[in-house]
């Protein structure tokens, strides 16, 4: 798969021997908005995505033309870190359903790095094939299924937030039970030995329900 692909220098960088390999591999913090259209229907998140340290040092290797050890806007123009056939591959780490039935994801746009203390950020927006609307409920999940990445909630209170929430509505973020535990690493002869690697990291999903009061 092309994101392994990716990211497998990077592991080569945060791993001990390879006896020692472990899941998951990539963390990434987690902000994200979702946007409501004045139909009262949610057909874009807009997300922002920050990496682990060991990925962010392998992702801007090279990029330092001044080999002055700050890694600035212009030296990150024009690279090749954003693989967007990867991110679709990967569905951007982004399950909605509504109604029991899945919806597809469109594609992505307006993408921009940046890099600050050591980690690297990627800001984009996600877009929905056919929007939902708010009033028929629907259920985001943030996750890999293969827990090769690990996707959590940023800190605050407000890592999901929703632009121009309808009347009668509520956002409802449910985080995994144990951020330790989806953080913990699980030697990979273990964790394949599980036969579940396809569907694991479902355990760990970060989820944002969104329920309406009817006639709303």
């Amino acid at each position: 798969m092309p994101w392994r692909r990716l990211v497998l220098a990077a592991i080569m960088l945060a791993m001990l021997p390879s006896t020692a390999r472990a899941h998951p591999h990539v963390w990434i913090t987690v902000t994200a908005q979702l946007v409501f259209a004045p139909d009262h229907t949610l057909s874009e998140l807009r997300y922002v995505w920050l990496f682990d340290p060991a990925y962010s040092a392998y992702a801007v290797l090279g990029l330092n033309k001044n080999h002055d050890g700050n890694i600035t806007p212009q030296d990150l123009q024009n690279t090749s870190i954003i693989n967007t056939e990867a991110f679709m591959e990967a569905r951007y780490f982004t399950f909605v359903s509504s109604a029991g039935s899945e919806v597809a994801i469109k594609g992505a746009s307006d993408y921009a790095l940046g890099y600050d203390s050591g980690r690297l950020s990627l800001s984009f927006r996600l877009h929905l094939r056919d929007p939902v609307a708010a009033g028929q409920g629907f259920v985001i999940k943030i996750y890999d299924p293969t827990f090769f990445v690990s996707l959590t909630l940023a800190g605050a209170q407000d890592a999901i937030t929703a632009i121009d929430l309808p009347a009668g509505c509520t956002l409802a973020i449910s985080r995994p039970e144990s951020l330790v535990d989806a953080q913990r690493a699980i030697p990979d002869e273990i964790f394949l030995a599980m036969r579940g690697n396809a569907t694991y990291g479902e355990k760990y999903a970060v989820e944002a329900r969104m329920a309406c009061t009817p006639g709303k």
